[in-house]
């Protein structure tokens, strides 16, 4: 195109006026067939992509960081739901037990609170008693340690040589009495055994010859009128209630 008005240029001033042309720019276009360039131009595009789709990922794993970085309300409120609930269980079943309970003798802070009477310790049958140890917060005490805590508190209690009836409303087994037995006699007392009392028909000729009684019962097996009962026929004959040893079954 340039060509041609250069060459048409001096026909154009012989009937106009006299000019001149002057380049001002100049555009090439070129074609090309390489598919080394096409492959190129297609490589970048590809590039490009994987580029977005990284950025896109990084930005989504930036945002689940920052979630599990915040602290989270639920769990304070989770927690405090279940510590709720776990007391409110647990008050219930006290409660139920209580009730239940009520007709006998069911821990040994019930037998020194309703009879008035003295704690000398406790005997364990089973090395964990979940309902005495977490609910009714009753001491378990291992065997060597129940002997020296009813042993002194024997002799701080009982004159040394005294004859001492031990008294059970219900039925103890042999193991039970040599334990108590063991105690007593470190402290030197003169010791008879009764069991059954109410029924049983050598009760008021033991309480009549002893100096005073200790009473040995059973938690969940002894009942509180039977246990009443003990304490007054003690009473009766004017000899001391000096303490009570329960067995944890």
């Amino acid at each position: 195109m340039c060509a041609y008005l250069e060459s048409t240029q001096e026909d154009v001033s012989a009937v106009s006026f006299n000019h001149r042309l002057k380049r001002v720019s100049q555009t090439v276009v070129e074609k090309s067939n390489s598919l080394e360039i096409v492959a190129r131009q297609a490589e970048s595009r590809k590039e490009e992509s994987k580029l977005a789709d990284d950025i896109l990922k990084a930005g989504k794993e930036l945002k689940k960081l920052e979630k599990e970085g915040e602290p989270s309300l639920l769990h304070p409120v989770k927690y405090s739901a279940i510590g709720f609930m776990a007391g409110f269980f647990l008050s219930c079943l006290y409660l139920l037990i209580s009730f239940i309970g009520k007709g006998m003798v069911y821990s040994s802070s019930y037998m020194a609170e309703r009879f008035g009477l003295t704690y000398f310790g406790s005997l364990n049958r089973k090395e964990k008693l979940f309902l005495h140890e977490k609910i009714l917060s009753e001491k378990l005490w291992n065997k060597n340690d129940a002997a020296v805590f009813i042993s002194e508190n024997v002799k701080n209690r009982i004159t040394e040589g005294s004859k001492v009836l031990v008294m059970s409303s219900g039925s103890v087994c042999k193991e039970d009495e040599k334990a108590i037995a063991d105690c007593l006699l470190k402290q030197k007392m003169v010791l008879s055994f009764v069991q059954s009392a109410q029924t049983n028909s050598e009760t008021v000729g033991k309480v009549k010859d002893c100096d005073c009684v200790i009473l040995l019962e059973k938690t969940w097996t002894a009942g509180r009128r039977d246990v009443e009962q003990s304490v007054i026929l003690a009473q009766k004959f004017e000899k001391p209630v000096s303490g009570f040893v329960t067995i944890l079954d």
